[in-house]
């Protein structure tokens, strides 16, 4: 694009943006192509300071410990300005607040006192000064807090516990196997979403079973994915197995 004279001679005599529009009606790239290709300065003072100012609210709302959600609600900025401020000037994170920090065992077990309470997200950020609502989840899950009786997900329906998950994405197969409909992790570890991610083998494990798994969950039969309870063990049941069969071979002897 060819700079333009009219529009450099206005640049020069310190004119804005908006006067040479107003003047000469050209377009801002216009402006801006030819103050490039002419190496025509900014005027001293000229831009940069509404942006500064914005900075500087910025900077303050994180030094009160708000949540990048509340600086772009407030301001109207981006994440990554958000990011570029705290960078900039050295605002830490605060604590309990990620940022790869060790976790905050206090916040943690107020979080989970919120949590048992019933309490929102929303409810739960504004108690504990922006906690982010990734770490609220991480304290659902590691506790094993499930949602209030009617409370509702993300599609406006009632969440499905974990046993309801499971059963919705399970389907009958042949010779009692039971083959997983749902999302899978990797190659072929089923996986499921109630309050956080659960793995769907310790669910069908547990329901079958009556208690936790200990160690690796693995399939006892030959069916692709079988998510039936009673073909999958764990380590317990494993080492069991393992000390019935040397005792069995103590008797009997080791069979060919």
């Amino acid at each position: 694009m060819k700079p333009r004279e009219d529009v450099a001679a206005m640049l020069r005599a310190g004119a804005t943006q908006r006067q040479i529009t107003a003047a000469l009606g050209v377009q801002p790239r216009i402006i801006a192509a030819t103050r490039q290709a002419l190496g025509i300065p900014v005027p001293p003072g000229r831009g940069g300071r509404r942006r500064d100012a914005v900075r500087d609210q910025v900077a303050d709302m994180l030094r009160t410990g708000a949540t990048a959600r509340q600086i772009r609600a407030a301001l109207g900025v981006s994440t990554r300005i958000v990011t570029e401020v705290r960078k900039d000037r050295g605002i830490p994170i605060p604590a309990g607040r990620g940022g790869g920090r060790s976790p905050d065992p206090a916040l943690h077990d107020r979080i989970a006192q919120l949590l048992h309470a019933g309490h929102t997200y929303d409810e739960i950020q504004a108690q504990t000064g922006g906690t982010s609502t990734a770490t609220i989840a991480a304290v659902r899950k590691e506790r094993r807090i499930p949602l209030p009786p009617g409370r509702h997900n993300h599609t406006g329906q009632p969440a499905r516990t974990p046993e309801q998950a499971l059963h919705h994405h399970s389907r009958p197969a042949p010779d009692d196997h039971t083959d997983w409909t749902g999302p899978t992790q990797g190659h072929s570890l089923p996986v499921l979403w109630s309050a956080g991610r659960h793995n769907a083998l310790h669910i069908a494990f547990r329901l079958h079973h009556g208690r936790q798994p200990t160690g690796y969950v693995r399939r006892t039969c030959t069916h692709p994915g079988c998510i039936t309870g009673a073909h999958l063990n764990d380590r317990r049941i494993r080492q069991a197995n393992n000390r019935a069969d040397q005792a069995y071979e103590q008797i009997f002897g080791a069979t060919s």
